[in-house]
Order: structure tokens, then sequence, then C-alpha cells
């Protein structure tokens, strides 16, 4: 079966040239975004070439109604191309850019890098879903509209070679955001390697990353490569960026300006072909004003910001994380009781989904009934409490997020919905239209 491709362009020359030179791929013609909606809503479509001016709006913005709804690649085509738009189009999920003019061969060789890509990041994802039970196969638990976003912004940026920055609480999950980006990428064969700029001493800090040669400093006895070599041809991940000394941050510098490094002790230079991710817990702005992170270095590593907000900030994700964990930690022997999933609901968790999990790794060791209650907790957190929250408000919230969640895990099917949680259609009416939730 023929690959589809759809064509989104106003110039009638460009359709019969691909046409003509696209005899591979089954091609559909729009000439329009709003033809172009009506021809996704009707096909699968494989990959979008989409011009960047379009008769009723930019293809820029054409791309912003697309990504929401269909997880489809797309080429952004244009006379007018810049950095800026190529920038602002790949923000707003563009796979690649192509110039005009262009030739078949071209075209050909991109769409046959999209297609090819696609094909082995559905495969992967396939594979990781089988192995991990999570959504996409990536390991990060979720159920709310701010991480599906985030998600979303993952895949999209994933392909390119890009810097990327994360932000974020202690325990959110950065590290699981990063290695995600490293699967999802075209660097996935390769290591993804981890270093944590705080938790090394700054005297070994530089030796672990670049290694050393033999007699560079007392028990040296041999040369050791660093972990920067075992990252060459991957993503390397430097965890807390803003604590590593100023000395340290100049030779990252030179990693990204040069792709070169040289090991403690050594006069040698070598090269390296990494991609950085970087993530800090701490105020970025802070950290610039008080310089403790250089400028220049910031400008480099921020490529493309993602903030992870704490889990406080998204409590419709505690319920799914804890049930991950419990079945994750008892081998699915044990479950919680509903009054368990809303005393967890209420807490700050200051220490966001890593707290949660050690919680429910205790939690699952500990409790000999297959049913885990709240009563359960108060062994293993001294501060859960309900102070401050009057009853008849800790029900209300807890069945808004029950039932927003619900109404996302059956896509809005009445019937499902009345099935899993035990209630009839009449009363599932009830419930969306207390809490306001849209059918």
């Amino acid at each position: 079966m023929k690959d589809k491709i759809l064509l989104i362009d106003d110039d009638k020359s460009i359709h019969d040239i691909l046409e003509e030179g696209l005899e591979q791929y089954q091609l559909y013609h729009s000439y329009s975004a709003s033809e172009s909606l009506k021809i996704l809503s009707k096909e699968r479509i494989d990959a979008i070439l989409c011009d960047l001016i379009l008769p009723d709006i930019n293809g820029i913005k054409l791309i912003k109604k697309i990504k929401p709804n269909y997880d489809i690649p797309i080429i952004m085509i244009t006379g007018f191309a810049s950095i800026e738009s190529a920038i602002e189009a790949i923000k707003a999920g563009a796979y690649d850019y192509l110039k005009k003019p262009f030739s078949i061969k071209e075209v050909n060789n991109i769409l046959s890098k999209v297609l090819e890509h696609e094909r082995l990041r559905n495969e992967n994802i396939r594979l990781m879903s089988i192995l991990t039970g999570t959504p996409e196969g990536l390991g990060i638990v979720y159920t709310s509209e701010v991480m599906s976003n985030i998600i979303e912004l993952i895949k999209k940026i994933s392909p390119y070679n890009i810097n990327v920055l994360i932000l974020g609480e202690s325990g959110v999950g950065k590290e699981l955001a990063a290695n995600a980006i490293h699967k999802l990428s075209n660097r996935s064969d390769n290591k993804f390697v981890a270093i944590n700029c705080s938790g090394i001493p700054e005297t070994l800090l530089e030796s672990e990353l670049f290694g050393y040669t033999k007699g560079a400093f007392t028990g040296a006895n041999k040369d050791k490569d660093g972990l920067i070599i075992k990252a060459d041809n991957g993503t390397m991940f430097f965890d807390e960026i803003g604590d590593a000394s100023p000395e340290f941050q100049v030779k990252i510098l030179r990693i990204l300006d040069s792709g070169t490094y040289t090991p403690v002790g050594s006069t040698s230079i070598k090269k390296v072909d990494i991609r950085l991710v970087s993530a800090t817990n701490k105020d970025i702005n802070k950290l610039l004003s008080q310089k403790t992170l250089r400028e220049d270095l910031y400008y480099r590593i921020n490529g493309i910001t993602i903030d992870i907000p704490p889990l406080r900030e998204r409590r419709e994700d505690i319920g799914v994380l804890a049930k991950h964990f419990l079945k994750l930690f008892s081998n699915g022997q044990k479950e919680f009781s509903k009054n368990a999933i809303l005393y967890l609901i209420q807490q700050d968790w200051k220490g966001n989904v890593r707290e949660l999990k050690n919680v429910i790794q205790k939690v699952s060791i500990l409790t000999k009934s297959r049913i885990v209650s709240a009563n359960d907790f108060k062994y293993f957190k001294k501060n859960f409490s309900y102070q401050g929250v009057v009853y008849k408000d800790a029900k209300y919230n807890f069945e808004r997020i029950y039932f927003q969640t619900l109404y996302k895990q059956c896509n809005g099917k009445i019937t499902e919905m009345a099935k899993q949680s035990g209630l009839t259609r009449q009363n599932i009416y009830i419930k969306l239209n207390k809490f306001n939730i849209s059918m």
C-alpha cells in the first residue's frame, strides 16, 4: 500500500510537478487550509507537505490547528525561508523545512526520511508501551492536560538536534522527560548518559565527565574514558546545571561551540557529538542575575524550554500515578479504596512524584490487606492531613477529578463510564452537568 501524502499549496504548478515526481506515493491535493482539514477528517494521511503562505490562513497557524488532533509529520515548504520562520514552524510542530525552489530528489529524500522515522518511532512506542505499561511507552504516567501538552511538545522537538532546558521542582520527573526526548530522537540507538552537577564533588566532576590520563592525579593508575565519550552520538543530560562551577560551565560551552574536549591530564583534543539536555530546580532568572549560571551558556542550552509543574498543580495525575506505583510494587496484587485515593489527592506532595512513589512503595510492603485504605498511610507520612479542608469540599474535589479523569479515559462514552463507575447512565449525565464537563 502506498503512503498517503497531503500537499497543501495554492500554487497549481507545485501540485503538477509533485504529482509527476512522487509517483511512489498516493498524493492528496489541497489548495487551502480549510480544504486540507476536510481531507484530514476523512483520510488517514502519513505525511503533510504544507506551504507557508495560504489563501485563508498561514501555514504555521494551520500546523497549530492540525497537531492537537492528528499525529502526522508536517514538512513546511516556502519561498520565504528564514531562521526565524523555520524555528517558528518547528516550534508549532513541523518536522522539517524545505525552501523553494526545490528538486524532486530533495522532496523524495525528506519524505523517505520522515516516513522511515515515523515507522521506527511507532514501532518503538508500541514495544516500549508493552514493556512499561505507560502511555507512549515513555515511562511517564499522567492524565492531566498540562502533562499531555508537555508530552506533545517532547514529541515535536525530539527528532531535532536542538538543545533543551527542563525546569521544575525536585522530583517532578525532569530526568524522565529528558530520557523521553532521547527515546523519541534519531539518537535513540545510542546511549543516554546522565550526570548530576550537584551530586558529584567539584574536584571529581571534570574527571568523571571528561575522563583522565594515567598519572593525571594521585590514584590515576590508568587512562579512563569519561561519561561524555559514552554519550557520543547520543544524549547527555546535565541535571542541576546551575550548580556547576563557572570554570566547568566554560568547558561545557566549549563542547557546544566546537564539539571538542580535553581529558584531565592530557593535551590532546578529542571530538564528540552529543545532544545536550539540561535541567535545574532553581529559579532560572535568579541564577542569571546572581551570575551563578553564565548567560552565554544559558542561551546555548535554552533552545527549547520545558517547564514541568509540581504535582500539587496537577492533582488529577496523583490518582493514576498512585495506582501505577501500587500495581508495580505489589505485582498487581493490591488496590486502593476510594477514600485512599481521595486522601492522596488532598496532599501537597512537596517531594512531588518521587515522594509519592516512595510512600506507595512503603505502603505496598507493609500493608497486609489487599485493599489499601487511607488509614494505612498514617505510618508513612506524618504531615498527611485534611486540616483546613471541609469534608464537603474534599468530597466535591475528589468527585470532580474522578469524573474528569473517567471522561478522558472513556473518550466521553457514557455507557463505558457507567460500566466502569458502577453508576447508571442517568447519574453519569448528572455528574457531567454538575462539574461542567463538556460532552
